[in-house]
């Protein structure tokens, strides 16, 4: 299985007998793991709060620090709102974050206290579409609106020119994606073409476009470029638990999100998003 060594930082060792006394439910809010903290207290709505184990082993010789950690104590506390994130950091009550949004990536840099740290994410950015009816039924409608979009534009002045621009659903990072392949790239002559294959014109494409959170405003972007090539788009904001069972049952058209990569398992990745 070759994704054998990444799936491992998906997986826990914990201690069997605890495990099966205590049952699931009891272990899920006391848990008892391996590693170099152990587990105080914690809700996942407010914060984790973990102290230094001091018989920790000391982890493999080859991969330093080796011993226990340097810190005593530990707490991640769950702040949603990117605002209240950066406010915090700021303020000094909390000593990183992440999920930094773009904009606030020059404000962070320019602050002499604060060091920003950038890698590849795992989490690739697309839109679904509802392929069980029309336009989206026809897949080159699907593909004019790929060249519709100026992604490039997107990347540009939404994300402040922090982003990768991908040829498919996986990340770059992900050790099976094809290097070799392109992206569409901005081409509204061909989608136009592809468009008219299909038997539509631009003017005939109309669609809302659901998004939540930071998403949002990408959406309203994409929204605009295609309304600039003559369809029809809006956006809805919802909230994510709202929208979740509607787009379950086909009942919306088109949204703008993210899906985690992290297992770099293709397979895994690919059914659980377009598997029919």
């Amino acid at each position: 299985w070759t994704v054998f060594l990444q799936m491992l930082v998906h997986n826990q060792i914990v201690p069997k007998d605890y495990l099966t006394e205590v049952g699931d439910e009891e272990f899920a809010e006391h848990p008892v793991g391996a590693g170099p903290f152990r587990f105080v207290e914690g809700r996942l709505d407010e914060q984790i709060v973990l102290e230094r184990f001091d018989e920790y082993y000391g982890g493999a010789d080859d991969v330093p620090p080796v011993g226990p950690p340097f810190l005593e104590r530990v707490i991640f506390r769950m702040l949603p709102d990117a605002s209240a994130r950066l406010a915090a950091l700021e303020a000094g009550t909390v000593h990183i974050i992440q999920g930094v949004p773009e904009y606030a990536v020059p404000q962070c840099g320019s602050n002499p206290g604060v060091m920003v740290k950038m890698t590849i994410g795992t989490r690739p950015k697309f839109i679904d579409l509802n392929v069980t009816k029309p336009p989206f039924d026809d897949v080159r409608v699907r593909q004019a609106l790929n060249y519709a979009v100026d992604v490039d534009t997107i990347v540009a002045e939404v994300a402040g020119g922090l982003g990768i621009i991908l040829p498919g659903p996986l990340s770059p990072a992900n050790l099976y994606a094809d290097p070799d392949l392109a992206p569409y790239g901005y081409n509204p002559g061909k989608a136009e073409a592809l468009l008219a294959e299909a038997g539509y014109g631009p003017e005939d494409i109309s669609f809302v476009i659901d998004a939540y959170g930071l998403y949002v405003g990408v959406a309203e972007v994409v929204a605009a470029q295609l309304r600039e090539f003559g369809m029809n788009v809006t956006v809805d904001a919802w909230e994510y638990q709202e929208v979740k069972p509607l787009l379950l049952d086909c009942e919306r058209q088109a949204f703008l999100r993210d899906w985690g990569d992290s297992a770099f398992d293709p397979v895994g990745y690919i059914e659980a998003k377009w598997q029919s």
